[in-house]
């Protein structure tokens, strides 16, 4: 058995940057797409809004890396109550 630490693995740190660059594309595309959509550039818009989907593909894969590298957590037995 490995000795526990207090630091998170390199899979936890690396998920947890996706899910914060993830949901920075989705905030920066749906604002800044809408506004370039409001302001008649609808080619530059919808290129722009593109990052949306993008961003929750990297936020989606930031959570599973974050939960799949995470520390197991024990299991209770009925007798554990």
């Amino acid at each position: 058995m490995s000795a526990r630490t207090d630091s998170p693995s390199a899979l936890v740190r690396i998920g947890r940057a996706l899910i914060v660059v993830g949901a920075i594309g989705v905030a920066l595309g749906l604002v800044v797409g809408f506004s370039l959509l409001a302001l008649g550039s609808g080619d530059l818009a919808l290129r722009v809004l593109l990052l949306a989907p993008i961003g929750m593909i990297l936020a989606f894969a930031g959570l599973v890396g974050a939960l799949l590298g995470g520390e197991p957590t024990p299991q209770r037995g009925p007798e554990d109550g």
